[in-house]
């Protein structure tokens, strides 16, 4: 165990030529906290309105003249206040002062392993700091420092470095000097460039260099053979260097709020557990990155340009947490759905058009069982759907009879189906399936023999077909509560099917309808209506009016030349879409504001 070293130091002397007690311990450092000190080796003196450091801190090792008599005394007059049984301070906390720097005889603190100089003024600090050979933490957070002095760089033994809340604009050269850092946090601080030598850091694990000015990276950041952690956030970066994809133990990469617009390519030996690049302008997350990325548990790409994910985003097996949210993607790879360990999916602000509202609002829990509904068929299936249906058996015997029944959901999209055999309406009818989805076939008209299914249908799906107008026998589908009528051809909707009180969501986006169709003004429990991507020119608020329970209009990327300000007063409408149209009155800015916004803004226009 070390003990201080029984060294001299000079004492003031009164007239009379006694030795005087010390008094540079100064009035808010008591002898008591003193003795306190040299017994354990750490002293606190955080938040005491200190300007400069007393000196007595200083010359703690230092023994008095006293002190030093004392060692001639017997033994057998031990005191627990005996030089033998003092420590050398090696922690000083100096936290939460008025210190704006340090004095040079800090360096008779030799022994000291962990130094905290946070929420202070200190600009600069003198060369004798480099002494400091054992410190091992150094927090000089939340100060006024602009430069990474050169004198911290002979801190052979350091190994976290705490800077971040500085003014800090340059890092010295010699930084690669720091051979046992392992914690470098420089956030909050005004870098725009970091030196060569900076990836020279190879023992270093985790570095935080989020909030500050930086516009580019240096090339070699492979070199940092050890990095745990990297944090970039709020910079100005346009690009990450390719580097950074071969740091092999790089396990977080956060980069949000940067300029990106590409990812680098990442090598197949990462081991990438979190990706955070959300608000930048990433277009693409390709193929590779899925090949590469197998070990990714966090994945956010939020608010970047994506317009496409890949099916092989299924090999990120690992993923728990996606993050794609607020993006300019039409449709979700059901592949997705194969990643069973996925606890939290987000995919809210994009022009989805292949999903219905109603799962996109339930959650992950409903979204991931939709897509694993929809994942690649059986070989079976791939054979019946190239060949364009078969006969009805072929349909039939592919089916899995015990999960048709359990789910009571016919699926056969995608199977480029024209007709519906009488040997598949047998089946469900049998099965009293009251679900069907037909989704992305090439139907051009709904086949007759769905008739005899109408009356227990709740869901009908016939979206991405090719149909040019839909039967009066729907109507016979009195439970119908959901009817996918998107991306077809149509214009209009039959009349008879104003007596399907039950229907709560239509989607008619992406048709050619002039007009909101008569027959939904008579629906009682409707809710959701979907109508963006047609060619409607008016809206009835007359008729709208009568549907007292709709909740959600959509009516964007029409030809609707004006919008009547009595629309203000369905104040049960609690989603309103109506951007991308021929108007000019609401302003978009109005357009962006919440509805409830808008339909103020519109009943204030009404005229008295």
């Amino acid at each position: 165990m070390s003990r201080v070293p029984p060294r001299r130091r000079a004492q003031s002397r009164t007239k009379t030529g006694a030795v005087s007690p010390p008094q540079e311990t100064g009035t808010d450092i008591s002898m008591a906290l003193i003795k306190s000190a040299r017994k354990s080796g750490q002293l606190a003196l955080q938040n005491r309105g200190f300007t400069e450091l007393p000196s007595v801190v200083c010359n703690l090792n230092n023994l008095s003249e006293q002190e030093v008599k004392s060692i001639d005394v017997t033994l057998d007059r031990a005191s627990q206040d005996d030089w033998w049984t003092q420590m050398p301070l090696s922690k000083l906390f100096l936290g939460s002062n008025r210190l704006t720097t340090l004095p040079p005889e800090i360096a008779q603190l030799e022994h000291l392993t962990i130094l905290e100089l946070q929420d202070n003024n200190i600009s600069k600090l003198p060369q004798q700091m480099e002494s400091l050979s054992n410190l091992i933490r150094l927090n000089l957070s939340h100060n006024k420092m602009t430069e990474l002095p050169d004198c911290l760089c002979h801190l052979k033994d350091l190994r976290v470095l705490a800077l971040h809340h500085n003014e800090i604009k340059s890092v010295s050269d010699n930084i690669n000097s720091l051979l046992s850092l392992d914690d470098l946090d420089l956030s909050h601080n005004k870098l725009k460039e970091l030196p060569d030598a900076f990836t020279f850091l190879s023992r270093t694990k985790k570095i935080n260099l989020a909030n500050n000015c930086l516009e580019a990276l240096p090339a070699d950041m492979d070199s940092m053979i050890q990095l745990v952690l990297l944090d970039l956030s709020n910079n100005c970066l346009t690009k990450l260097p390719e580097a950074i994809g071969r740091c092999g133990h790089l396990e977080q990469l956060v980069a949000r709020h940067n300029r990106l617009e590409t990812l680098p390519p990442f090598s197949r030996e990462n081991h990438l557990k979190e990706l955070s690049v959300s608000f930048n302008a990433i277009k693409e997350f390709n193929v590779g990155h899925c090949e590469a990325l197998v070990m990714l548990k966090i994945l956010d790409l939020r608010s970047n340009k994506l317009a496409s994910l890949p099916e092989e985003i299924a090999n990120l097996q690992s993923l728990e947490r996606l993050d794609i949210g607020n993006n300019e993607l039409k449709i979700l790879p059901n592949s997705l759905g194969a990643l069973n360990h996925i606890n939290s999916l987000l995919v809210e602000g994009n022009p989805l058009r292949s999903i219905r509202q109603d799962i996109l609002r339930r959650g992950t829990v409903y979204l991931m069982k939709y897509l694993r509904d929809r994942l690649k068929e059986s070989p079976m299936q791939q054979k019946i759907r190239k060949s364009r249906g078969g006969d009805g058996q072929e349909l039939v015997d592919s089916v899995d009879r015990f999960t048709l029944k359990s789910s009571k959901t016919l699926d056969f999209s995608n199977k480029a189906l024209s007709t519906l055999d009488e040997k598949v309406i047998d089946m469900a009818c049998e099965d009293k399936i009251n679900q069907l989805v037909l989704t992305r076939n090439i139907f051009v008209t709904v086949p007759d023999t769905l008739e005899r299914l109408a009356q227990q249908l709740t869901e009908l799906d016939f979206s991405f077909n090719k149909l040019t107008s839909i039967p009066p026998f729907l109507s016979q589908a009195k439970h119908l509560q959901y009817m996918n009528l998107q991306s077809n051809q149509l214009s209009d909707l039959p009349p008879e099917l104003s007596c399907l009180e039950n229907i709560r969501e239509l989607n008619i986006s992406q048709n050619r309808f002039s007009k909101i169709p008569d027959c939904v003004y008579g629906w009682k429990r409707f809710e959701i209506l979907l109508a963006s991507d047609n060619s409607l020119t008016s809206i009835d608020v007359e008729n709208l009016a009568k549907i007292e329970t709709l909740a959600t209009l959509d009516l964007r990327n029409n030809s609707i030349s004006q919008v009547p300000p009595e629309l203000g007063n369905l104040i049960q409408i609690k989603s309103l879409q109506l951007d991308g149209n021929l108007f000019r009155n609401p302003r978009p800015a109005i357009l962006a504001k919440s509805t409830q916004d808008i339909l103020a803004y519109l009943r204030d226009r009404i005229p008295s």
